[in-house]
């Protein structure tokens, strides 16, 4: 066509014919324009198909992702629910005045209260996503302003776990170990195989291998009122603070499933 144009144009230049000569060329003009605006429109019609292909392909992996934090938050829930029931049950031996303490029966709970439950969330193909700039390839404005703030939610949901998991650590064991037995504790922790998975990437976790204390059998221990008290006052607050995790992490299973709802959706619109 550009050939056929440049022999015309000869032609007209020619013969002198100018007016013919500038209508043919606006022509020619005109043709390179449309040439260029087709071949501008298929590319960004390949990169769009392209852009929506990788998009199909890190929503299907967010989706992933996602279920399987989902999984996690929802057994860091029901570990905080045990803690929370064992701390009850104890602060209701403690309620009852008494400065005897039925060892038999407290021993499994206070077992429950030396877990920590902590949320170690899978954060690859998040991360990945943010750092490599494709977090624009979502669509969804709305899933895109979740993905991108999911690390902060995370923390903010946290934060109570990670003040558990210090005051275990350094105030609450070293507290048991003074007044209990505390391979007693461990000998006496009965707990679901479900239970065992989830304190062990669901493999099977048995603290009660360590056996009883061959040293201390008594079923029953006289405690005074200070050392009453001090308990109380450990378990009254391991107990709040597991049920404020349990209900942080409650909210953020919630806000888990709209996220896998939104990748759902927006997967299946492009089917």
């Amino acid at each position: 066509m550009i050939a056929f144009f440049r022999r015309l144009r000869y032609k007209v230049i020619s013969t002198r014919k100018v007016r013919q000569y500038i209508l043919y060329a606006l022509g020619e003009i005109f043709l390179v324009m449309i040439g260029i605006l087709l071949a501008v429109q298929v590319n960004d019609w390949n990169t769009s198909r392209q852009e929506r292909k990788e998009e199909q392909q890190l929503l299907k992996q967010l989706k992933t992702e996602f279920e399987a934090n989902r999984s996690q938050i929802q057994d860091k829930i029901t570990l905080h629910e045990e803690i929370v029931r064992s701390g009850r049950h104890i602060l209701q031996h403690i309620d009852r005045q008494s400065n005897t303490l039925p060892l038999d029966s407290l021993y499994p709970h206070l077992g429950w209260t030396i877990t920590a439950p902590t949320f170690d969330p899978s954060l690859g193909v998040t991360n990945d996503l943010i750092n490599s700039g494709k977090l624009y390839l979502i669509r969804n404005d709305s899933l895109r302003h979740l993905v991108s703030g999911w690390s902060g939610y995370i923390n903010f949901a946290t934060e109570e776990e990670k003040i558990w998991l210090k005051i275990r650590d350094e105030f609450y064991n070293p507290y048991l170990k003074e007044i209990f037995p505390f391979r007693n504790i461990l000998h006496a922790i009965q707990l679901e195989s479900d239970a065992r998975g989830m304190m062990n990437f669901g493999g099977y976790y048995d603290s009660s291998s360590v056996g009883p204390s061959k040293w201390d059998t008594s079923h029953h221990k006289e405690y005074t009122k200070s050392e009453l008290l001090a308990l109380e006052d450990h378990i009254a607050e391991l107990t709040n603070l597991n049920l404020l995790s349990g209900t942080q992490m409650s909210e953020l299973r919630n806000l888990t499933d709209r996220i896998l709802d939104m990748i759902e959706e927006e997967i299946e619109s492009n089917h």
